[in-house]
C-alpha cells in the first residue's frame, strides 16, 4: 500500500480497520481464520475443496472460472446507480449485492453473481399485517428474490457470516434449494463501508482484468438528502436509521472514518491485489460519491486515468 497504513483487528480497533489481520496471519488468525470458516460457513453451506491463500479463503466452484480475465460491472445500492446511464451490454458480466432485485433496471439484467448478507430474507414473512415496504420485512423481499432467481442463473456468494439465530437454518435451506449456485468466500479485506468493496476484492481475486463500479458512493449525508434515494430500497430520509458501526458515530466522525476506509480500499486494490487490474468509478461526480473528491485530492482531476492504467501506478512514487 502506498497511501495508507494497513489497519487490522490486531494492530488497531475493529471499527477503524479495513482488514481482519496481516496477510501472513490471515489463514490461521484466532478471530476470523480458517477455524472460524469451518465453524460458521461449512456446517450450512458445505465444505469440499477450498482455495486458500493470504488474501481469501473460498469454496471452490467451477462456475467461478468464467470470471478470469473478464470485464465486470459491479452495481451497488448507492444513488449513483440510478443516476448513471450504465449499459450492461458493455460488460462480460454484471455483479451486484443484497436487494438488487428490488431495482427496476437491475432486475431486467442477468446478474452473474451477487453476494447476499444478513439483511436479505430467504422466506416469506408469516405476518400478513407487515407493511410490504418496511426495510426489514421478509414479505418485501423473499418472493421477489426467488422470482428473480428462478428466471436467472445467478451465482450466490455468502461472504459475511455475522447473523445468528434462525438465519443459519434458513441459509442451509437456501443452499439446498439452489445447490452449486451457492458458495462461500472469506476475504482478508473486511472494511466497514459496505458489501460492494468486498465484492470488488472477490472479483480481483478471481482474476477479473477490468472492473467498473457504480453505486459504491459512501455515507448518506443529510446535506444531500434530496438525492439520497437508495437504488435498492425506498425509505425516505426521515425513515433512515444508522445501521452500520461507523454510521452511529455521527456525521462528522463517520465521514472521517469513511474517507479513511475508502482510502485504504483504493490503495489496497490499486497497489496490491489489483495492481494489474483496470478500474473505473462510474459514480464519479455524484455528490454522494465519496471516491470522487478523495481521489481527486490525491491524484487530480484526471484520477480515472490512474485507476484505468496500471502503468501509471507503477510510475508513481
Amino acid at each position: 500500500m502506498k497511501w495508507a497504513k494497513e489497519l487490522n483487528w490486531f494492530n488497531s480497533t475493529v471499527p477503524d480497520s479495513s482488514f481482519i489481520s496481516s496477510s501472513e496471519d490471515f489463514v490461521n488468525n484466532k478471530k476470523r481464520g480458517l477455524i472460524y470458516i469451518k465453524n460458521a460457513a461449512v456446517p450450512w453451506l458445505g465444505g469440499g475443496e477450498t482455495i486458500i491463500n493470504s488474501e481469501v479463503i473460498y469454496q471452490k466452484n467451477s462456475r467461478l472460472e468464467k470470471f478470469k480475465n473478464s470485464k465486470i460491472l459491479i452495481v451497488g445500492g448507492g444513488p449513483s446507480t440510478d443516476e448513471n446511464n450504465w449499459n450492461p451490454e458493455e460488460y462480460d458480466f454484471v455483479w451486484s449485492t443484497n436487494h438488487f432485485f428490488m431495482n427496476e433496471k437491475i432486475k431486467k439484467v442477468d446478474i452473474a453473481l451477487a453476494n447476499l448478507g444478513g439483511a436479505v430474507h430467504f422466506s416469506a414473512c408469516p405476518k400478513s399485517d407487515h407493511h410490504p415496504q418496511k426495510v426489514h420485512c421478509n414479505c418485501a423481499y423473499a418472493p421477489p428474490l426467488h422470482e428473480y432467481l428462478e428466471n436467472h442463473d445467478t451465482i450466490l456468494c455468502f461472504e459475511n457470516f455475522s447473523p445468528g439465530g434462525n438465519w443459519w437454518k434458513k441459509l442451509g435451506a437456501f443452499k439446498k434449494k439452489y445447490g452449486d449456485r451457492v458458495f462461500w468466500a472469506h476475504t482478508r479485506y473486511h472494511s466497514k463501508i459496505g458489501a460492494i468493496p468486498r465484492l470488488v476484492s472477490i472479483a480481483v481475486l478471481l482474476g477479473a482484468k477490468e472492473i467498473h463500479i457504480v453505486g459504491m458512493d459512501g455515507l448518506m449525508l443529510e446535506r444531500f438528502k434530496d438525492r439520497l434515494q437508495h437504488s435498492f430500497l425506498l425509505p425516505t430520509w426521515e425513515e433512515r436509521k444508522p445501521v452500520g458501526t461507523l454510521e452511529q458515530l455521527g456525521e462528522e466522525e463517520a465521514t472521517k472514518k469513511y474517507l479513511e476506509q475508502y482510502l485504504a480500499f483504493w490503495d489496497y486494490h490499486l497497489h496490491d491485489i489489483g495492481k494489474d487490474v483496470k478500474f473505473k468509478n462510474l459514480g464519479h461526480g455524484h455528490p454522494c460519491n465519496m471516491s470522487t473528491n478523495l481521489l481527486t485530492e490525491i491524484l487530480g482531476e484526471e484520477y480515472q486515468d490512474y485507476l484505468y492504467d496500471p502503468n501509471l501506478r507503477v510510475e508513481q512514487k
